[in-house]
């Protein structure tokens, strides 16, 4: 996530007042965008007209000036990007460039011929890089995530300033540290937190964030891994167990059929045997169960 500031920048910063001179009031405008110079006096009359200047080593150097609802402008590096509001006591300056860095002055004529003299130091700034956040030195030991974050842009500019933030999910920033790079050490129960890098100078400012889930997934990964790889190999010797246990059951099953069932002898009547016989050959080969009917019947009989 990156924000960008832009539009126009006005930072008016009023200084002491020394030796009963106005200092110069600072004033950070970005290049390429506009700034606003503002009178910060109190005017107890109205104003006649403005000069203003640009003050280079000391010395005043006309650059516009404003009288009878006229802006006439003295200086050709600010042809077409200087305007004048509030009768001239509030100058605008276009599409900044870096030359514009420099101090100026306004001299404000009341309708009593009293002057009024303000004065101004204007810095122009390069727009802010847009930020990346980079991981140095990443270890794991044990459930911590020992990690080093580093702000980085890429210029080599020293007027950038850092700021880092922190939250936890749902909740506000909070300040966590200066400077371009931290050091964090974390357990899991803190992977949901959320850095904020803010890169800035006096007159644009840019951030980047990046959750600590993003830089600490070698340690909560792995134990998923691990995890669910147990899970399957015993599934896997479950099935194995049932697979063998059924094979098994099967062998035993058919051991004990075999040892279990008695060869019979095979019965044949002996009415088979006589059937084909002639009446005089039965009557010759009695049936033995005839006979042994045939006796019993006589033992009942005698009795």
């Amino acid at each position: 996530m990156t924000v960008t500031a832009v539009g126009l920048v006005s930072v008016l910063l009023p200084l002491m007042v020394s030796a009963g001179r106005d200092a110069a009031v600072q004033v950070n405008g970005l290049l390429h965008q506009s700034v606003e110079l503002f009178n910060y006096l109190h005017l107890p009359l109205p104003v006649t007209d403005v000069v203003w200047h640009l003050v280079t080593n000391g010395k005043k150097i006309k650059l516009a000036t404003f009288g009878n609802n006229q802006l006439v402008i003295a200086n050709h590096q600010f042809t077409d990007r200087l305007e004048v509001s509030n009768n001239g006591t509030i100058l605008r300056i276009s599409d900044l460039r870096m030359e514009d860095t420099g101090g100026y002055a306004a001299q404000t004529t009341l309708t009593d011929l009293e002057t009024r003299d303000t004065y101004y130091f204007l810095t122009v700034y390069e727009p802010v890089p847009t930020p990346d956040i980079r991981t140095e030195g990443k270890n794991v030991t044990g459930d911590w995530c020992n990690d080093t974050l580093h702000c980085y842009v890429p210029t080599n500019t020293s007027v950038l300033s850092y700021t880092w933030k922190y939250r936890d999910s749902g909740t506000e920033y909070k300040i966590y540290n200066n400077g371009n790079t931290i050091k964090m050490s974390l357990q899991p129960e803190s992977w949901d937190m959320e850095f904020l890098c803010i890169v800035h100078n006096p007159a644009d400012q840019k951030n980047v964030s990046v959750h600590v889930r993003e830089k600490c997934p070698a340690i909560d990964q792995p134990r998923q891994y691990l995890y669910l790889l147990s899970i399957i190999i015993l599934l896997l010797l479950i099935i194995l167990g049932l697979i063998i246990w059924k094979i098994r059951r099967k062998e035993h099953g058919h051991t004990e059929l075999e040892y279990c069932t008695p060869e019979l002898p095979i019965y044949q009547s002996p009415n088979v045997s006589i059937q084909n016989l002639s009446y005089d050959e039965r009557a010759d080969h009695p049936n033995p169960a005839h006979q042994e009917f045939a006796s019993l019947y006589a033992s009942l009989d005698t009795r």
